[in-house]
């Protein structure tokens, strides 16, 4: 997938949609919902807003470093990108989700100044991968379409926008199941289990023990190790150890 100044209009409308039904499924969260559980291991739900909130500064800086030429990672360190979402998660569920709003409003205000063109073709992300600015809001869609999902609520992966879904598949190709593609809903199905797969390898889910954690998929067949590209993200060769 090539992302230009072209496709911004129709991704910044998708990005509007989904990170609206987020918004109000957060704030529909009561203070006990939101200590509970998610899906990511070791993570209560608090963790997944706050992981929300500050990705998106992060990405937001991914598009500082695009329309600016001047390089500005996405974290200062894996470690205090760690630090952050645990000290955040602990503040109130009210701070978090004013926290959320604002990283959201502050985003959406750095997306649409990709329109006016680039200083750079690539960026990093916070995993290393080589990413083209102009697909930063994608990357976006998916990180809140996945963690939408970790949620554990009543929405699910398959209201997400069918285009947005698509857009992080990137390539066609991925190996699944027998029990997902036998449904008269499977092209569907298909992609939401792939950006379950893509969601966990670009965004990242560490544990209480600093490790990456396991999120459940929703569906079974997916990758093993990440693909070489998927949604214009080139990713780093995996290496042992």
């Amino acid at each position: 997938m090539f992302k230009t100044a072209a496709h911004l209009p129709g991704d910044l409308n998708r990005l509007t949609r989904e990170t609206g039904m987020l918004l109000a499924t957060v704030d529909s969260l009561t203070d006990d919902e939101f200590a509970a559980p998610s899906k990511c291991e070791g993570w209560a739900r608090a963790h997944v807003v706050a992981h929300l909130a500050l990705g998106a500064d992060a990405m937001g800086n991914m598009i500082t470093w695009g329309t600016t030429g001047v390089e500005t990672p996405p974290y200062v360190s894996w470690d205090a990108r760690n630090a952050d979402i645990e000290n955040l998660a602990k503040k109130s569920p009210a701070e978090i989700k004013a926290a959320l709003h604002t990283a959201v409003k502050n985003f959406a205000d750095k997306a649409a100044t990709l329109q006016n063109g680039l200083k750079v073709d690539t960026v990093k992300t916070g995993t290393g991968a080589d990413i083209n600015p102009y697909a930063v809001p994608a990357l976006r869609i998916s990180e809140v379409i996945i963690h939408h999902a970790d949620l554990d609520t009543v929405w699910e992966l398959e209201e997400a926008d069918i285009d947005a879904l698509e857009d992080t598949l990137g390539s066609p190709s991925t190996p699944m199941s027998a029990s997902t593609t036998s449904s008269a809903t499977a092209p569907r199905l298909s992609r939401v289990a792939v950006m379950r797969s893509s969601g966990g390898w670009l965004g990242g889910r560490p544990t209480a023990s600093g490790t990456t954690a396991s999120c459940p998929s929703a569906l079974p067949g997916l990758w093993a190790e990440p693909p070489p590209s998927l949604g214009g993200v080139k990713f780093p060769a995996q290496t042992s150890g």
